[in-house]
């Protein structure tokens, strides 16, 4: 995996106050304005969703943003990101996030040993239910692998969210929290959109991967063939030449592109 990129720290410093805001707020508001903060905390981090994937180009580079832009709004301690095998069989460790106010090596190098099958451990279950799961005990989730670590590192819930759609399964992302969390339908809401936007962005960049293994393919093959190999618009103009028309009609390529093909008859 290449070098993990973050968000700017003035960037972080501007989520992290409004969340500030959005908790000093909470605690003296009425009903009314209640319901409005919890509007904007969804709109703000929805936003900050969408720079995170807008700014970036690979897999690589948005897991870790997006995991730290969620945690650090949300008030999550770790967050994790699980994708599948390359058989899909399974699910394996991708990327993660977490506060730098605690030592995670041990959690992270016990994640990069184990891959989870339809219904193991949390992520496992979310990857089967196919929506947002939160835990608000851990101590409930007695089978799950690194149980021990989570409660050393004082754990205490945890929210899970897959990356699906009708064109496939792209993963599932995992948050642990030191302080309790209640049932929250606006929060598994809020999530559940998340995870649509990240999983559009994953089939996405998937989707450009392919075109480009396979425009590399198709390169590899017509710029070796001895045959001369044109492409044409509809307009009759010379979109693309392989270097061999050089050889077999004396033109360079630079030559051919661009120039209408009965300029050449």
């Amino acid at each position: 995996m290449n070098k993990k990129t973050y968000m700017s720290s003035q960037w972080i410093t501007q989520i992290d106050e409004f969340r500030h805001q959005f908790d000093e707020l909470r605690g003296r508001s009425s009903t009314d304005e209640l319901a409005w903060l919890k509007v904007e905390r969804r709109l703000q981090l929805q936003y900050v969703v969408t720079r995170v994937l807008g700014e970036s180009s690979s897999l690589d580079e948005v897991a870790p943003k997006l995991l730290q832009s969620i945690c650090v709004i949300e008030r999550w301690q770790f967050g994790e990101l699980w994708v599948p095998t390359s058989d899909s069989s399974r699910l394996r460790f991708g990327d993660f996030w977490h506060a730098s106010t605690f030592d995670a090596a041990e959690f992270i190098r016990q994640a990069k040993r184990m891959t989870f099958q339809q219904g193991q451990g949390l992520p496992g279950k979310v990857w089967v239910e196919g929506k947002p799961k939160l835990i608000s005990d851990i101590n409930s989730m007695s089978d799950a692998p690194r149980m021990s670590q989570a409660l050393k590192l004082g754990f205490r819930s945890a929210l899970a969210s897959p990356l699906s759609s009708r064109n496939g399964f792209s993963g599932v992302m995992v948050f642990y929290s030191r302080e309790p969390r209640a049932p929250d339908v606006d929060l598994l809401d809020l999530f559940d959109a998340i995870s649509r936007q990240t999983r559009d962005f994953l089939l996405r960049y998937r989707a450009e991967q392919h075109l480009r293994k396979n425009e590399k393919r198709f390169r590899a093959l017509i710029e070796r063939s001895y045959d001369a190999t044109v492409l044409l618009g509809t307009d009759g103009k010379i979109l693309y030449a392989a270097p061999s028309v050089d050889r077999v009609f004396g033109y360079s390529v630079d030559e051919f592109v661009g120039r209408t093909a009965f300029e050449f008859i």
